[in-house]
C-alpha cells in the first residue's frame, strides 16, 4: 500500500487512494507491479548515483508487453499519476529516478529481432545494447554492425532518443540518424508506429523527427524501433586502449602532443575517444589520459592513419604516444570487438552503472569544436583544473574525469533542423563526472564543478549547448530546452501539444507546451546558425548555483524515503556475457 507523502515545495497530483487503486488494477490485470519492502522493488529501483539514493517512488510497473504499456497509461493519466520510464537508468541527471508516481521499467520488453535479407534489426523498447549485439555475435555476423552504444548495459530506446553516440558515429552519423521507425505509445494510450516514409509535415511525421534527439519521457513510450544494420568496410576493426601517464616534468611537450590530437581532422573511419583523469589515489602523476581507439578498416590501413599524424619538431612523447596507439591495438573481427572488446574497454563506466559500486556523481557536459585556439584554452583550463583538484582535495577519496567522445564526420553531413539532435558542426562532445565517497564533501566537489564549468563554457560551439544523453540537472528550467535543443526546440513544442497536449509526459527538464514563458523568442526560420542562442548564453548565466544543491535532492526524497530490504542488486554485479 501507497503512504506517499509530499515533497517540499511539490505538489502531488493524486491521492493515496489513487495510488492503490491503480496498483489493485495493475495486480488483476497481472501487469507486474512492486511496492516499498519487496525485494523486487528495491532491485529495479536502485541506482549508482548516491545524490539520489533515497528515491522511492510508489511502486514500480513492468510490462512484459505494449499492451501493458497502454494499460498502464489508461490507469495513471485519469488519475494524475505521473510515470517515469526507465531503461537501463544511465541517466546522469537522475532522469529514470523518481520519488513520485510510478516508475516503468522496461527490461521484461527486451527481444531481438534480426533480418538478413532487410538488414534490418527490431528491438523492443527495453533492450540494453548488450541484446542486440548479443543477437549479432552470436550469428557472428562480421562486416556489420548496429550503430549503437559504447557501453553494454546502456538502453536501446533512451540512447536513440537523444541522439546516441556510437564507435562508429563518424562513419554512419547520429545512432538516431539510422533508425528506420518507432512504436510509440502516446500519452493517450494509443500505439503509433512512425517512420522515415511518414510525410514530415503531417502528424505522423512529426513524430519520427521529434524522438530523435529531444530525450525520453516527452511525448510517450517506445516500446519498439526498427534499427538499420550497416556494412563496416570489411569484416574487421581495430580497436584498442592505452592509458598515457605523462610526467611531471614533461607537462610541455605532453600539452604539445595532445592539442595537436585534438585538431587534427582524423580519417571518418577513425574514431578517438579520450579521458582526462585525476583520481586522488593515484600519486604517480597529476593526471593520465585514457585513449580507446576504433577503426572502420584493417590493421594496414589504421597504421597508416597513425603514422601520418606529424607534428613539425614534435616531442619525443608525440612518437611514443604514436607506437603505443599501434601497439595497443588489435586488428579482430567485428562480432569479436562486439563480444569482448567493447565491453572490456568501457568496464570502468559499466561498473560504475551498478548499483552495487554505489557513491556520489555529479556531471556537466559541452559541445566542442576543435579550433587551434579554442583546443589550447580548453585543455590548459583541463590541466590546471586537475592540478587544482588534487590539492583541493588532497588526503581525500574522489575523481575528476573529462572525457571527449569523438563526433564530427558523417554525423555533420546533415542539416540541423532534419531530426531534434541539433548539434551538427562538432566535433566532440565532452563531460565532466566528478566522483567521490564522503556525502560530507558535496558542496565541496559542487562548488569546484560550477567553476570548470564556468572557465569551460565560452569556448562550446554555442555557449550553453549540452548533449542531453549528457545532461546536466543543474540547468535552469528556462534554459535546459535551448541548452540541449537550441533553435529546434520550438518545433519540439509544437509536437508535444500534437501528441501530448495535456502535458502528461513531463519532467523537470522535458519538452514544455508552446506558449510557456521562456527568456527569448529563437525562430528557426530567423538562424540556423544558432547566433542568438549563443548572445543568450552570453547575457545570462543558464544554470543555477551548484553549491545551492547541495543535498536538495536527498532532503526532498528523505520526507517519503523508507529503508530497503537487504538486497544483492543484481547479483554478483559482474559484467554481462554477451554469448552463453
Amino acid at each position: 500500500m501507497s503512504n506517499q507523502t509530499p515533497i517540499a515545495g511539490e505538489t502531488i497530483p493524486y491521492s493515496n487512494k489513487d495510488m492503490e487503486d491503480a496498483i489493485k488494477i495493475f495486480k488483476s490485470k497481472q501487469i507486474p507491479v512492486y511496492e516499498p519492502g519487496e525485494d523486487d522493488y528495491e532491485r529495479y529501483i536502485a541506482t549508482a548515483n548516491l545524490i539520489y539514493r533515497f528515491s522511492s517512488p510508489p511502486c514500480v510497473v513492468r510490462p512484459k508487453c505494449a499492451c501493458d504499456v497502454r494499460d498502464v497509461i489508461k490507469i495513471a493519466k485519469p488519475r494524475k499519476i505521473p510515470i517515469t520510464i526507465k531503461n537501463g537508468g544511465h541517466s546522469y541527471a537522475g532522469g529514470s529516478t523518481t520519488n513520485v508516481g510510478i516508475l516503468m521499467e522496461l527490461g521484461l520488453m527486451n527481444e531481438v529481432n534480426l533480418n538478413l535479407k532487410s538488414e534490418m534489426v527490431t528491438v523492443k523498447g527495453g533492450a540494453l545494447w548488450f541484446h542486440v549485439y548479443k543477437t549479432l555475435v552470436s550469428k557472428h555476423l562480421d562486416g556489420f554492425v548496429v550503430n549503437g552504444g559504447r557501453c553494454p548495459t546502456v538502453g536501446v530506446s533512451g540512447f536513440m532518443l537523444g541522439g546516441g553516440l556510437s564507435p562508429f558515429t563518424r562513419s554512419f552519423s547520429m545512432g538516431c540518424d539510422t533508425v528506420k521507425e518507432f512504436t510509440i505509445v502516446t500519452a493517450e494510450g494509443d500505439e503509433v508506429t512512425v517512420s522515415e516514409r511518414d510525410d514530415p509535415k503531417r502528424d505522423k511525421g512529426k513524430l519520427f523527427w521529434a524522438p530523435r534527439g529531444a530525450g525520453g519521457g516527452n511525448f510517450g513510450v517506445v516500446v519498439e524501433m526498427k534499427l538499420a544494420l550497416k556494412k563496416l568496410k570489411s569484416n574487421v576493426v581495430v580497436a584498442g586502449r592505452y592509458t598515457w601517464f605523462p610526467e611531471r616534468q614533461a607537462m610541455d611537450p605532453f600539452m604539445k602532443t595532445m592539442n595537436s590530437f585534438y585538431t587534427r581532422s582524423w580519417p571518418d573511419e577513425m574514431t578517438l575517444d579520450t579521458t582526462w583523469l585525476c583520481d586522488l589515489s593515484n600519486v604517480r602523476t597529476d593526471l593520465a589520459v585514457r585513449f580507446l581507439v576504433y577503426y572502420n578498416g584493417g590493421r594496414g590501413a589504421f597504421n597508416k592513419v597513425i603514422d601520418d599524424w606529424t607534428i613539425p619538431n614534435g616531442p619525443s612523447q608525440h612518437a611514443e604516444l604514436k607506437k603505443q596507439l599501434k601497439r595497443r591495438s588489435l586488428q579482430e573481427k567485428s562480432s569479436r570487438f562486439l563480444h569482448e572488446t567493447l565491453a572490456a574497454q568501457w568496464v570502468e563506466e559499466t561498473k560504475k552503472s551498478f548499483p552495487s559500486n554505489r557513491s556520489y556523481q555529479i556531471y556537466t557536459s559541452f559541445v566542442f569544436k576543435n579550433a587551434q585556439r579554442s583546443i589550447e584554452r580548453i585543455t590548459r583550463i583541463i590541466r590546471d583544473e586537475m592540478r587544482e583538484f588534487r590539492e583541493q582535495f588532497a588526503g581525500e577519496t574522489g575523481t575528476l574525469q573529462v572525457t571527449f567522445i569523438h563526433s564530427g564526420g558523417a554525423a555533420n553531413q546533415k542539416q540541423r533542423r532534419d531530426t531534434a539532435f541539433r548539434w551538427r558542426g562538432c566535433i566532440y562532445f565532452t563531460y565532466i563526472m566528478i566522483q567521490w565517497d564522503e556525502k560530507w564533501l558535496e558542496m565541496n566537489m559542487r562548488g569546484f564543478l560550477d567553476r570548470m564549468r564556468a572557465n569551460l563554457s565560452p569556448f562550446g560551439m554555442v555557449r550553453g549547448a549540452t548533449f542531453v544523453n549528457f545532461p546536466d540537472d543543474s540547468l535552469k528550467a528556462d534554459a535546459h530546452e535551448k541548452s540541449y535543443y537550441g533553435n529546434n526546440y520550438q518545433e519540439l513544442r509544437r509536437v508535444k501539444k500534437i501528441w501530448d497536449r495535456d502535458n502528461f509526459f513531463k519532467g523537470s527538464q522535458g519538452i514544455q507546451l508552446p506558449g510557456t514563458s521562456a527568456p527569448q523568442t529563437v525562430s528557426m526560420d530567423m538562424e540556423d546558425n544558432d547566433g542568438l542562442l549563443e548572445d543568450l548564453f552570453a547575457a545570462r548565466a543558464f544554470v543555477v548555483n551548484e553549491e545551492d544543491l547541495t543535498d536538495a535532492l536527498a532532503e526532498q526524497q528523505w520526507e517519503s524515503y523508507r529503508p530497503p530490504t537487504p538486497t544483492d542488486f543484481y547479483g554478483s554485479g559482474a559484467l554481462p556475457t554477451l554469448v552463453y
